[in-house]
């Protein structure tokens, strides 16, 4: 915990101290120790002045003065008394450096004392930590003197919070006083760490052990916040001081806000606490300089009545007076327009609008929106709002989305051409279903949508006379896509398959008719693993039968199916359209944990066999249980290892090799004098540039990647396991190649990547091989040279 705080505090201080201000002023507009903030024209403190005890800086000599000519310096002032030494204090720092001392916050009105010394014995820098926990929802006034040479400092941080840090420092004294808000976090541990500004603002041992600090911690009343409305824009003046501000807020408000304090000298920052729950606080380390501004991400989805609070409290303050700012509160939020009506929103290219539908879980809206302009496939933004942040984007004007959960949506408004008008007109058609009702067994009147509830019945029969057109979409939340699952009536005895569904299918008519629904008479064959296969013989069948079966098997399995000579096994899409039919049929990456099929033939009897076949994927590391060896990578991301030897011959494209280097970008390269980087853009094949001699099973840009190698008598595996760069896309591949001089590329159950380079190339860049279909996760591609 200590370490964690000096490092906080060190690079806190590094980033602070290297946004100061230069003289762009002139010599002769600051004073010693100062330099010119032209972004406030004021004079602030560069920190080549600290006084000492008993003494402050005086802005207008540059100079130190006494704090008061009857106490000179080495004394000091505390609590109104001109005394030498450190007063005795309720908490003292601990004897153990890597245990924090514990202490608990006093109570409104009172208070709690702090005390220790500063004493940099190793030739490091010394921070003493002071442990505490608070729920939250407090105020603190923190008040630190320095004694014997010390200029007393000191950081609080939250160990729940990343991005909560609060620094109380003061160049042109030897103590500092704040006040620090303590957001709401139940059971939140916060620490308060001790320390000399010198150590804080440059990592420099500062201390003795007379070098002494008293630390007063009072507990303060929550004042009552100043209430804001939307759009509004509020002068604030902020030094040691904190500020709360509230906002309440309509039904499906949506809130951004940004606060501004121009200076070198403060860094502004604040926290949003929703219906009395921490929310959000801008942080520290987020790349934010002084005088940048700190903006919230917005709060969404917001009910009727919620109370927003708003704290300033600043990261730190430097300055010699208190800072000007303004925070700004947005509430970008209109009225949907009622069905078949329009309305205009402001368009200046900056405007974005927010219109919340409230929506219960279940319910389908179908929207189509006009404008009076050409329409943008990215003009309008169906969003819904979890934990109060954007969680999906629907793109386009117009399309079919179902909720999965209840709250607000927002339809977002922003034209991307804003010369065209300085007001965008919008009419609405859209409509609002509520849950659908269930399609349920037996004779049905079907008009719009309805639900069916698959774990009643796996497989269904439809049967209806009308000539209705029957689409049915899997219970997702988003945007439901034109669906390739469409039946069209009249129906005789037509079957959907739900099996593998757990929540409800949604199926909609395009007229109303009626529709019956009958169970589709069927045999469960249960579980198929490579430890229970299936061996059903001598089953009696009649020339016009159809047997259905269902079995099921673990996501990405391998299946093989196979009957009796003469007999034909079927594979049913969800409608029931055939996908493959043979004697025997192999499903290689069966992505659902279900397989419907059907047997037919001759009367007679069949046998009919379900075996599931080893996965294709075998990690080879030695963390999985592998035979393979990692690889040692410093950084997992843009790098090329060294040499490894093979142990078999392998010859490709008429050149034989006998050493490879591997690239953590999902290629590697026979070319042992290859010095070039390790290739993130991906190319294509072939190429004469370098790499060539290559073997590409995932050309890519990859992250954090983990290298295995096993080096056997006859063949060589490599394998990559790591994400695609700036995403969590997952990356599992190996390249095989043997001394038969075969290559294949396997690749992981947990592959997402799209768009890889997949191939290999010869030693002049002039000939490849190339696989351009999308990846199957958990299976193999074999290259023909």
């Amino acid at each position: 915990m200590r370490q964690q705080h000096t490092l906080v505090a060190i690079v806190s201080a590094a980033l602070l101290w290297g946004c100061g201000g230069g003289d762009e002023g002139g010599p002769d507009k600051c004073s010693g120790g100062t330099t010119w903030d032209s972004q406030v024209a004021k004079c602030v403190p560069d920190g080549s002045v600290i006084c000492g005890t008993g003494t402050q800086l005086d802005a207008d000599s540059g100079t130190c003065v006494s704090v008061n000519p009857n106490c000179p310096a080495p004394n000091q002032i505390v609590g109104g008394d001109c005394v030498f030494s450190a007063p005795a204090a309720d908490i003292e720092e601990s004897a153990d450096p890597e245990a924090p001392a514990q202490f608990s916050l006093p109570g409104v009105g009172n208070s709690v004392t702090l005390g220790g010394c500063i004493n940099p014995s190793t030739g490091e820098i010394d921070l003493d930590d002071f442990a505490f926990q608070s729920d939250g929802n407090k105020l603190l006034k923190i008040t630190a003197a320095g004694f014997g040479g010390l200029d007393a400092a000191f950081t609080v941080v939250s160990a729940d919070i990343e991005a909560y840090t609060r620094f109380g420092v003061n160049f042109t004294g030897t103590g500092a006083e704040r006040t620090v808000y303590l957001p709401p976090v139940a059971g939140g541990v916060f620490a308060l760490q001790a320390a000399d500004t010198r150590s804080l603002f440059f990592g420099e041992p500062a201390g003795s052990d007379k070098a002494c600090y008293h630390i007063t911690v009072e507990e303060l009343a929550l004042p009552t916040p100043t209430p804001l409305t939307g759009t509004s824009l509020t002068d604030v003046t902020v030094g040691d001081n904190t500020l709360f501000y509230s906002y309440t807020a309509n039904g499906g408000d949506v809130t951004f806000s940004a606060l501004d304090i121009p200076g070198t000298a403060i860094l502004g920052d604040y926290v949003e606490v929703r219906s009395g729950e921490y929310f959000n606080t801008i942080g520290f380390g987020d790349g934010r300089a002084a005088g940048d501004p700190a903006v919230s991400p917005g709060i969404l989805g917001i009910n009727a009545g919620e109370e927003i609070i708003y704290v300033i409290d600043p990261v730190y303050n430097y300055g010699l007076e208190p800072s000007e700012g303004t925070f700004d509160l947005n509430v970008p939020v209109a009225a949907l327009p009622t069905i078949g009506t329009s309305t205009t929103f402001d368009n200046d290219g900056d405007t974005v609008t927010f219109l919340p539908i409230s929506m219960t879980q279940g319910d389908i809206l179908e929207f189509d929106f006009a404008t009076d302009r050409t329409i943008l496939t990215d003009l309008f933004t169906l969003t819904s709002s979890v934990d109060g942040s954007f969680q999906q984007e629907v793109l386009g004007a117009e399309g079919t989305f179902i909720a999965q959960r209840t709250g607000y949506y927002y339809i977002r408004v922003l034209d991307a051409d804003p010369t065209t008008a300085a007001q965008i007109t919008l009419t609405n058609n859209e409509s609002l279903t509520t849950t659908p009702a269930p399609l349920a067994t037996g004779t049905n009147t079907v008009a719009k949508w309805h639900s069916f509830d698959p774990s009643a019945n796996e497989w269904i029969t439809l049967d209806t006379t009308d000539a209705l057109t029957l689409t049915s979409y899997p219970y997702v939340e988003g945007l439901l896509q034109e669906s390739t699952d469409s039946i069209v009536g009249p129906l005789t005895a037509q079957g959907l398959i739900f099996a593998g569904q757990t929540a409800p299918i949604l199926v909609q008519s395009d007229i109303t008719g009626i529709i019956d629904v009958a169970p589709r008479a069927y045999t469960d064959l249960g579980l198929v693993d490579e430890a229970n296969p299936i061996a059903q013989t001598g089953t009696p069948i009649a020339a016009t039968e159809t047997h259905y079966y269902i079995a099921k098997a673990a996501p990405y399995s391998n299946v093989s199916l196979s009957t009796s000579v003469g007999y034909t096994i079927s594979q049913y899409a969800i409608d029931e359209t055939v996908l493959t039919s043979g004697e025997t049929i192999d499903i290689a990456s069966l992505e659902t944990n279900y397989i419907a099929f059907s047997v037919t033939g001759p009367a007679g009897s069949y046998d009919l066999n379900i075996t599931v076949l080893p996965p294709l994927w075998q990690s080879i590391c030695p963390q999985d249980g592998g035979n393979g060896t990692a690889v040692t990578l410093s950084s997992q991301d843009e790098e090329v290892t060294a040499a490894f030897t093979l142990g078999h011959s392998f010859t490709m494209f008429g050149t034989a090799y006998t050493d490879f280097l591997i690239s953590t970008n999902g290629w590697l390269t026979f070319n042992t004098a290859y010095a070039g980087t390790a290739l993130w853009q991906v190319g294509t094949l072939p190429d004469a540039t370098e790499p060539n001699s290559m073997i590409a099973p995932s050309w890519f840009d990859l992250d954090s990647v983990d290298l295995c190698v096993e080096l056997g008598a006859t063949e060589t595996v490599v394998q990559w396991r790591g994400v695609g760069y700036g995403s969590t896309d997952t990356a599992e591949f190996q390249a095989i190649f043997n001394d038969q001089n075969e290559v294949s590329f396997i690749y992981g159950p947990g592959y997402q990547i799209s768009g890889a380079t997949i191939g290999a190339e010869n030693a002049a860049g002039d000939m490849a091989t190339s696989h351009d279909e999308a990846i199957i996760p958990n299976t193999e591609v074999e290259l023909i040279q």
